[in-house]
């Protein structure tokens, strides 16, 4: 597997609150091209797909990842595999995407989410069905991991829908630990007010970006970018994201962690 340079953008690591105006792409070399329009406009995308994308903005998110062909990402809680199609077509063949879910996910979306990888001949996609607490990923496996929205899933308790509470961070580390040195974690997620914590992760479905930065930052990942695409600015973050009122158009924060490369 190629070996990944350290990030250009290190420099945010040591000023953490200067990064919240930084662009989308902003730790991209200046001739970088983004793969991201091709991905988009592929013939093979559904209708169903294409007008979720002005919601989710995977443009932004395909770019801050930084994948290249033959790498193989993580795409955590996938649910019906919208960005796991997507990033398929970005790792190419050679390359491979772990579609996660857990039991209560595959109840939510089904059992015949492998008929979207398998009629569009995407076999560099596996169903990766494990528990959050027995993920079973490899140590240095990772080029990238994608977190939408189900972050906050790691604070979540319902019992009665067979949704236990978990040690969120030990969770985290073997996430952060299947992470080659150079490889991204980019996390999105529903946010809570300023002060929230995880508090509102059951509720409300919502986590506080600073609790994610904190949370991310102890398992010896490096906050490298961060993006305000999908900041609307009509949310008054205290209603639950299914609330009709907001559902689809909650602010969400993107955040880009980094495996420091190895000294």
């Amino acid at each position: 597997m190629r070996a990944r340079p350290a990030s250009s953008c290190l420099l945010h690591a040591l000023a953490p609150l200067l990064i919240v105006g930084l662009s989308a792409v902003g730790c991209r070399s200046s001739g970088a091209q983004s793969a991201a329009p091709a991905v988009l406009d592929n013939p093979q995308r559904s209708a169903e797909d294409r007008a979720r994308d002005p919601a989710s903005k995977p443009e932004v998110i395909l770019d801050l990842l930084a994948l290249e062909p033959g790498d193989r990402v993580l795409d955590f809680l996938t649910g019906g595999g919208y960005f796991a199609q997507l990033l398929a077509y970005v790792v190419g063949p050679e390359g491979r995407v772990l579609a996660h879910n857990n039991a209560a996910y595959r109840k939510w979306v089904g059992p015949n989410i492998g008929d979207r990888f398998a009629d569009l001949g995407l076999a560099q996609v596996t169903l990766y069905d494990r528990e959050l607490d027995s993920l079973g990923l490899a140590p240095d496996s990772l080029d990238g991991a994608l977190m939408v929205a189900t972050y906050h899933d790691l604070y979540f308790v319902d019992e009665e829908n067979d949704w236990p509470a978990v040690d969120a961070g030990a969770v985290m580390a073997d996430v952060a630990a299947a992470l080659r040195p150079g490889a991204r974690l980019v996390v999105v997620d529903h946010m809570a007010a300023e002060g929230q914590g995880k508090l509102d992760a059951s509720s409300l479905h919502r986590i506080e970006r600073g609790f994610a930065i904190d949370a991310w930052q102890r398992q010896g990942l490096r906050l490298v970018d961060s993006s305000d695409a999908l900041l609307g600015g009509r949310d008054d973050l205290t209603t639950s994201v299914f609330d009709p009122s907001v559902r689809g158009q909650t602010d969400r924060f993107i955040l880009v962690f980094e495996r420091p490369a190895a000294d």
